[in-house]
């Protein structure tokens, strides 16, 4: 089996200075992507009417770019905008398996730890790709010589990237022959990297805020972060609440969100496991 994983990088600056860094993205059986790629085209496709949309998560965002007329979201209602990015996650996540490392730069500066903060967050993002690899596809191994491990991150040119990326994969290849491949990908062609994209922001987003509880995007894109079948799956626990399949439990909370939000403007985020009311779905 060919497995094939999708990375993207995340982080944001202050005086110059990065503040936090995430390399993150996706894993799933090269097959699937295939799949995947006219489905991302196609939603693409409906909401930009052209074929030629592209997706990046910070320029949609940027009230400021979006403001733009050359923006491709210009003029778009705060509902379009929300079903745009809520169907895209669902893609993104609906059957890909996440990964990735977060790391803010100022505690790994004042702890004295290994590495410069970039090469800590692609470590992390390495081990927990291997960690996902060993939960998913447990017999996933280099014991058979067709399991293959290909690694595609956008398009990355600075060496302050390339140089660790590099080391680290040659690492993993040494110790585990799976690590067959790694390149730079062109997220316009190849489109998993859009969804990449799209988790890596959203997952700084958490890192950065330290967030405890995972908004409605969050689990949307985490959706496999345990493996089907797992009672820590967020599909299979959340069914023990609430008597819903997985796509209705997220309409539940997208439709309470907006509820609950008018009538408490004094909260900034919205959390479903924090705000929603799953004692209403409780059996007397």
């Amino acid at each position: 089996m060919m497995l094939e994983a999708f990375a993207d990088e995340s982080y944001t600056k202050e005086n110059g200075q990065f503040k936090h860094i995430t390399f993150a993205g996706y894993i799933a059986p090269k097959i699937y992507w295939t799949r995947f790629c006219v489905e991302w085209s196609a939603a693409l496709k409906r909401y930009f009417g052209h074929d030629s949309g592209f997706f990046h998560f910070r320029e949609f965002a940027s009230k400021r770019l979006c403001s733009k007329p050359d923006s491709p979201y210009f003029g778009w209602s705060e509902q379009k905008r929300d079903n745009f990015l809520y169907e895209m996650a669902a893609l993104a996540g609906n059957v890909a398996v996440p990964f990735g490392g977060t790391v803010p730069v100022q505690e790994h500066i004042k702890g004295e730890r290994f590495g410069t903060p970039i090469e800590a967050a692609i470590y992390a993002c390495f081990q927990d790709l291997r960690n996902s690899i060993a939960s998913h596809w447990p017999s996933f191994n280099s014991q058979n010589a067709k399991n293959r491990i290909h690694i595609v991150y956008d398009g990355i040119e600075s060496e302050d990237w390339l140089n660790p990326l590099n080391t680290v994969f040659k690492e993993y290849k040494k110790e585990e022959p799976i690590f067959d491949l790694i390149r730079p990908g062109d997220d316009k062609k190849d489109l998993p990297l859009q969804a990449a994209d799209l988790f890596a922001y959203a997952g700084r987003q958490q890192g950065e805020n330290n967030a405890t509880h995972p908004r409605v995007l969050d689990l949307i894109l985490n959706k496999n972060l345990f493996p089907v079948g797992s009672p820590k799956h967020f599909a299979t626990a959340l069914s023990l609440l609430m008597p819903f399949s997985w796509d209705e439990t997220i309409k539940k909370f997208r439709e309470h969100q907006k509820d609950f939000m008018l009538q408490h403007p004094e909260v900034k985020k919205y959390l479903p496991l924090e705000h929603y009311p799953f004692e209403k779905h409780k059996k007397h």
